[in-house]
């Protein structure tokens, strides 16, 4: 489950960055389109401002501003349609100009919509009118204007008594800019959308590259424990015959030594040999589980049968704690699938792990059917252990000593059975409560399910 969960968790890391590198990518586009509009758009006004200059300038040659006979003057010019000054300003400064009297466009190089007649006797807008007549300030941004959308600077047009008899009006045509901004979208979107391909192939191929190399460094992690457990069998394997050996020579000394001080000591050396020759073993099964050397033949076994032989088993080992040693197994427990040896030296770990917690006791093992599987429970009523200790109790060598734990043994029994159990299709768990023991659950599947 957890080698599934990886890669689904790699894809959902994935897609959060390239949904993260979208919104930046999309948040640059917006800020750089943004600032170009508004950097294009006070461009145009400032050449509107030039052109302004440029107008004024002109109408300072001629002379001072005043209104005769309802006419605008500039000294002697006549100020109206036919004025070739606002059509010298566009020339030079590419902007066009408009010159109110009042409100009224009296010079112009605006047209009307549809024609090529200038736009005199029209008027300006009414937000114009209000900014620049009657609350005499400059106006500055868009307008529209006889159907049409203009960036246009309109500033007051005084005569010689400071007052406002007019004003002047230099605009460009909103169209242009919006050309320019829809070359402009086209090209940095285009640039935006390169940029997020690139930086996403860059994510993807490194999050692939992580993978790669994590892989990598998982097989030779694995080449090296495989290694280490193959070196832990054969070193087993060599020790394993020299204390056959010796214990059976220890076995045949016990026969021929009368003295019984000296017997004493035999049975000692032989009970010392019997649990070095079954620490052997027990490290050869573990290198042999680590290195996927185990040979486990699955068929239908007869648990009842199984647990019993592995209760005599060490029915002796719990009298001699003063431990009573209970079987509670209903008489339709089905068949189950699985090792007969295996599962036997499972149960038997179990037996032997739950007789060394417990002292002047009770160890029960009971049986029951879980749907598609068979259960066996093994529990003492011992100390107990913590939540810390039940986690650690599936590390190879850890041996809880003391009041608080499992006492004695390798520390391999326990990983043993566990891997047996697993090879099997099976499971395995504990649980336990200080001052309230510790149950040993092993779960086989039920051969009429599994057949």
């Amino acid at each position: 489950m957890e080698g599934e969960n990886k890669p689904q968790t790699s894809r959902t890391i994935r897609r959060w960055q390239l949904i993260f590198l979208a919104a930046l990518v999309l948040a640059a586009y917006v800020f750089i389109e943004h600032r170009y509009v508004a950097e294009r758009r006070e461009l145009v006004l400032q050449q509107d401002d030039i052109a302004q200059a440029l107008t004024r300038a002109e109408l300072q040659d001629y002379g001072p501003i005043f209104e005769h006979d309802g006419a605008l003057y500039a000294g002697a010019h006549l100020v109206n349609w036919s004025d070739t000054m606002v059509n010298g300003v566009k020339a030079d400064s590419r902007c066009g100009v408009t010159i109110f009297q009042g409100d009224e466009r009296i010079a112009t190089t605006m047209v009307n919509p549809g024609t090529n007649k200038r736009a005199t006797d029209t008027h300006a807008s009414p937000e114009v009118k209000r900014a620049v007549l009657d609350e005499g300030r400059t106006f500055r941004g868009p307008i529209e204007e006889l159907g049409e959308r203009w960036l246009m600077v309109v500033t007051p047009l005084k005569d010689g008594d400071d007052k406002v008899v007019g004003m002047v009006a230099t605009f460009q045509d909103v169209e242009q800019l919006g050309l320019q901004l829809l070359y402009f979208r086209g090209t940095l979107g285009g640039v935006m959308l390169l940029l997020f391909l690139a930086l996403g192939l860059v994510v993807v191929q490194g999050e692939r590259q992580q993978r790669r190399n994590a892989a990598a460094l998982r097989g030779v992690i694995e080449d090296r424990a495989k290694q280490h457990a193959k070196f832990f069998e054969s070193m087993t394997r060599e020790l394993r015959t020299p204390l056959s050996a010796l214990s059976v020579f220890v076995g045949s000394l016990l026969d021929s030594v009368q003295d019984e001080r000296s017997r004493e000591v035999v049975r000692r050396a032989q009970g010392e040999t019997k649990d070095l020759l079954a620490l052997v073993d027990d490290i050869l099964d573990y290198a042999r589980l680590e290195a996927d050397n185990l040979e486990i033949r699955v068929e239908e076994i007869d648990l009842r049968r199984i647990v019993e032989q592995c209760a005599e088993t060490v029915r002796a080992r719990a009298t001699a704690r003063a431990v009573k040693l209970d079987v509670e197994l209903p008489d339709d427990l089905p068949k189950a699938n699985g090792d007969p040896a295996r599962v036997q030296q499972a149960i038997t770990n179990f037996l032997v792990a739950a007789v060394r917690a417990t002292h002047e006791g009770r160890v029960r093992v009971r049986g029951r059917v879980d749907h598609d599987s068979v259960t066996i429970d093994v529990t003492d009523n011992g100390p107990g252990l913590s939540e810390s200790q039940v986690m650690t109790i599936w590390d190879p060598f850890h041996v809880a000593t003391g009041p608080a734990g499992r006492e004695g043994g390798s520390g391999l029994s326990l990983p043993i059975a566990r891997g047996l159990v697993q090879r099997m299709g099976g499971s395995v768990e504990a649980s336990s409560k200080r001052g309230k023991g510790t149950t040993m659950r092993l779960r086989l599947p039920r051969a009429s399910v599994t057949a």
